[in-house]
């Protein structure tokens, strides 16, 4: 198909270009979506199709789906896999398209698949890649009013989404992801409710994630407050959040040496991690909590 497409580069004009590549994409989403494949066959198509452009394929995908029924959530899987995979690559052009595929228009809702790319493919992937989403957000949204305005809305649906016990619980995961693109100032205090002990795990994990990717310390504290009624899952997600920076670093020491969080807790990673830190002021603190 690839082969075709550089064919019609060659011969062709910009119209034949443009419906080579749109085929391309559409051949690729039939093949993704083909649950006659097994699931591994189709995993790696989606990793074989890095180099097209993560927003067209994402739009293939979803192509036809009408949102709220049994379908969306037979495609979601999917279109998660791509979504999440352009957040980790982190490339501005592609992450820019994905965006303009799923950002809702005026006046329009959060469809579940939406919040499922926008919370749990690109925060949740950009966060993997080792960056700040907040930070990140706005370089993507720079110079672009059209997405500016439609990602103005999407903080505010978001909430609305998490806080529906309707919507399934991986659906609210993302939704509260996506607040991690926002400042604790605006969205801290909504984010750690969900942090209260009974909450379920998955949106528990979400709110984790979400103030993971808020810089502002008072995110960090919240985490080591709620640290003890954690699963050792979200236990070791929030703990994996307060190794991302010297000042989190820093506070779980204080942690450690206040008798608050134990060495063994940390784990033998995490200790070997901190003991080696780049800041010399943190490995010699680590020496001493840590002994």
């Amino acid at each position: 198909m690839w082969m075709a497409v550089v064919a019609v580069l060659i011969l062709g004009g910009d119209a034949e270009i443009a419906r080579a590549r749109q085929a391309s994409v559409d051949a690729l989403a039939q093949q993704i979506l083909d649950s006659s494949k097994p699931d591994a066959e189709r995993q790696k198509t989606i990793a074989e199709a890095s180099s097209a452009d993560a927003g067209a394929l994402i739009t293939a995908l979803v192509k036809g789906l009408e949102p709220g029924t049994p379908e969306e959530y037979v495609r979601i899987p999917w279109i998660w896999r791509v979504a999440v995979s352009a957040g980790r690559r982190n490339q501005t052009a592609e992450l820019k398209s994905v965006l303009n595929a799923s950002l809702p228009e005026r006046n329009q809702p959060l469809h579940d698949w939406q919040a499922v790319v926008i919370g749990g493919g690109v925060v949740n992937g950009v966060s993997n890649a080792g960056a700040w989403p907040s930070d990140r957000m706005p370089e993507l949204l720079r110079g672009d009013e059209s997405l500016n305005v439609r990602w103005r809305r999407v903080p505010d649906l978001a909430v609305a989404m998490a806080a529906n016990e309707a919507v399934k619980t991986g659906t609210r995961y993302d939704a509260l992801r996506i607040l991690g693109a926002e400042s604790w100032k605006r969205r801290g205090g909504v984010v750690t409710k969900y942090l209260a002990e009974g909450t379920h795990a998955e949106v528990q994990q979400g709110a984790i994630g979400a103030l993971g990717d808020m810089k502002d310390k008072a995110a960090a504290r919240a985490l080591l407050d709620a640290l003890p009624h954690f699963s050792e899952r979200n236990r070791n997600s929030a703990l994996n959040a307060l190794m991302r920076n010297d000042e989190r670093m820093d506070m779980l020491l204080d942690a450690v040496a206040a008798g608050r969080v134990t060495r063994a807790a940390l784990g033998d990673g995490r200790v070997e991690k901190l003991k080696n830190a780049s800041n010399n002021r943190i490995r010699t603190k680590s020496e001493k909590v840590l002994r």
